[in-house]
């Protein structure tokens, strides 16, 4: 009995820290974009802010990418279909593939003259940070698969804590963002290879043995969630894109600033939910009635935080960030609030991503991201040219509702929680 009770405590404590240290990385992705571009726009001009908002941008779509789609699939995996040297396999496969894809992208928008030098070279290191945390992540999320949210959370933390320290301080004294960039991905990798060997006590890293078939099976298999999930990101930051495409960079930095509150919100939600992907998971299994149980509970939550962010951001959102940044955003209150209504929609749809991957339906994913895609691709240049930043917005909300109803359907149809 004592034995047990130990069992017990340990777990408790295990558990305990793994919310502490997801907590605390949820923290810092929150944190990350609001300080360095509060450091990049009180050290440079607008148009500067406005090249680094857009490199977080495609950073993060290259972080998405990079996942295949495959994060949540690992830590659900709890049978191990999968080992973890099929996921590492696919991750380099997969992060590889990336950095070739977006190289290609920056090198048209450099040769075709939408892009400058400096512009080219901050969005492709901010692209290779985020891939190298992908990376990262194939470790973290094994660890989590294993039990132990709090090895893989810390670590994550650590790397990005430390990376995003080295490059708020290079700013204030190195007038390079590129060469502040270099620094802050220098650090990340060096805190990688200090800390990853050091979680081998909680689980099996072993590489031996890759099998080329195994991790084309599981490209296979998250192709279609990846390509879901690269178009969930787009659509979240298709503002941005469109500013970058029919507007300007001053207006880009504009964007960015009354967008952090909208990017705040959807991470938070992202990440103070991951501990809870492994139970869906468990439930989803063996459990039906408790996997019902467990959403509603976690709607719940999602429509708590959402409805205090959005008090909090339309009372004192604009008078805060124009403090923070040193520019007059007052004259954007009306596209602040049509952003704040279209990231709670895309933060409804964060989470039934997360139930559709549970469920192993990839594909609706797919058909839900990609319509609200096609939204931006047909209209966004007509409506940003006529309406402006204005417009934008609009089509931001718009698409976002059109996405969130597509997964409704697939969640309720193709699957049926009421059964």
């Amino acid at each position: 009995m004592a034995m047990n009770n130990a069992g017990i405590s340990s777990g408790g404590k295990i558990r305990r820290a793994g919310f502490f240290w997801n907590a605390v990385y949820a923290g810092l992705n929150a944190v990350q974009p609001v300080i360095l571009l509060f450091a990049v726009s009180r050290t440079h001009d607008l148009p500067t802010a406005g090249i680094f908002t857009i490199a977080l941008a495609i950073g993060n779509l290259a972080a998405v990418i990079s996942r295949y789609g495959l994060q949540n699939y690992q830590v659900t995996d709890v049978r191990e279909q999968f080992a973890f040297r099929d996921y590492f396999l696919s991750r380099i496969i997969s992060a590889a593939g990336t950095a070739l894809l977006l190289l290609g992208y920056l090198a048209l928008m450099l040769f075709t003259g939408k892009y400058g030098t400096e512009k080219t070279l901050v969005v492709l290191e901010v692209i290779l940070l985020r891939i190298a945390g992908s990376v990262e992540e194939v470790y973290a999320s094994r660890l989590q698969q294993k039990g132990r949210l709090d090895a893989g959370a810390r670590i994550a933390s650590v790397r990005l804590g430390g990376s995003t320290l080295v490059i708020f301080a290079a700013l204030w004294v190195i007038p390079s963002v590129p060469l502040c960039l270099l620094l802050g991905l220098a650090a990340a990798v060096l805190a990688d290879i200090a800390l990853i060997p050091q979680a081998r006590k909680y689980a099996d890293f072993s590489l031996s043995g890759m099998n080329p078939e195994a991790a084309k099976r599981l490209l296979k298999t998250g192709l279609p969630l990846c390509a879901g999930l690269a178009l969930h990101n787009y659509a979240g930051n298709a503002p941005k894109y469109l500013v970058d495409l029919y507007l300007s960079d001053e207006l880009q930095a504009v964007c960015g600033y009354i967008m952090m509150p909208v990017s705040a919100l959807i991470l938070l939600n992202f990440l103070i939910m991951q501990p809870a992907v492994r139970g869906l998971g468990d439930a989803w299994n063996t459990d039906r009635p408790a996997f019902r149980q467990k959403v509603v509970r976690h709607m719940l939550f999602i429509a708590a935080l959402t409805a205090v962010m959005i008090v909090a951001g339309c009372r004192i959102g604009l008078p805060v960030l124009s403090g923070l940044y040193g520019v007059d955003l007052r004259p954007y209150q009306k596209e602040f609030m049509i952003l704040v209504a279209g990231g709670a929609l895309f933060t409804v749809s964060s989470y039934q991503i997360v139930l559709l991957t549970t469920m192993r339906r990839q594909r609706g994913v797919l058909w839900g991201c990609g319509a609200a895609v096609l939204v931006y691709l047909a209209l966004g240049g007509t409506v940003s040219r006529q309406a402006g930043f204005t417009g934008a917005c609009v089509l931001y909300v718009a698409a976002n509702l059109l996405m969130a109803a597509v997964f409704l359907l697939f969640l309720l149809r193709r699957e049926n929680l009421s059964e």
